[in-house]
């Protein structure tokens, strides 16, 4: 996939995340569909996304040198969209979040965006691993996505809980991580709706989601 993320919004997101006191222990990115399309988001519309990790960080481990690392969100249903002049934020329930370890061909198959998503390889290459099916697994209790229709740019936001997978006693169940992440240009592969790059880290107080806008509030102060 192209590196298109731009480097003041990763300093920017690194930083957020340090001043919030929040623990980074994945980087990603990848691209999300919906039914119909987005915008707009209509309810009962279902968000989906796969993309690879670009990262992780203690007290998670991987290796890269012989393994790829991808991630699959799925089933988050939408409640609608509100619109505010260009602005448009999209209000989800549920949604499912896993990441996978494959072996690079020929052992396992290199994974493959394709169009109009879900075609004949995504999401199934992103998830037919042969060397983890699972190395974490976790349940929205929070999504929603904001974007701007005038500058075609926004962001995803979500509270995660993980509750299974191989390296889970090493996050834990009973803390929420914060799932955020930059959409925007360059448009994504034909038929997705957004491309994004981001982060997941230790939400400071994983009792109320925590919001990209609340971040840069944060930032701000």
């Amino acid at each position: 996939m192209r590196s298109w993320f731009p480097v003041f919004a990763v300093a920017l997101i690194t930083l957020v995340a340090s001043t919030a006191s929040g623990q980074t222990i994945i980087a990603y990115n990848g691209n999300s569909w919906e039914d119909g399309g987005f915008p707009p988001s209509n309810v009962g519309d279902v968000f989906s996304a796969v993309g690879d990790i670009t990262d992780v960080f203690p007290p998670l481990t991987w290796d890269t040198s012989v393994y790829q690392y991808t991630w699959y969100a799925w089933d988050a249903t939408s409640l609608g969209e509100s619109v505010n002049g260009s602005e448009v934020t999209a209000l989800y329930s549920g949604g499912q979040y896993q990441i996978y370890v494959d072996d690079f061909a020929p052992f396992g198959t290199d994974r493959d965006y394709g169009t109009n998503p879900p075609n004949v390889t995504a999401p199934s290459t992103f998830i037919d691993a042969t060397v983890d099916p699972n190395y974490l697994h976790g349940n929205f209790t929070f999504f929603q996505v904001v974007f701007n229709t005038g500058s075609n740019t926004g962001n995803w936001e979500g509270t995660l809980y993980f509750d299974s997978g191989t390296f889970v006693n090493n996050v834990g169940t009973q803390d929420g991580y914060t799932f955020v992440a930059t959409v925007g240009p360059p448009a994504p592969p034909g038929g997705y709706s957004l491309e994004g790059a981001g982060d997941i880290f230790l939400t400071p107080n994983a009792t109320e989601p925590t919001t990209w806008g609340h971040l840069k509030a944060l930032y701000r102060e």
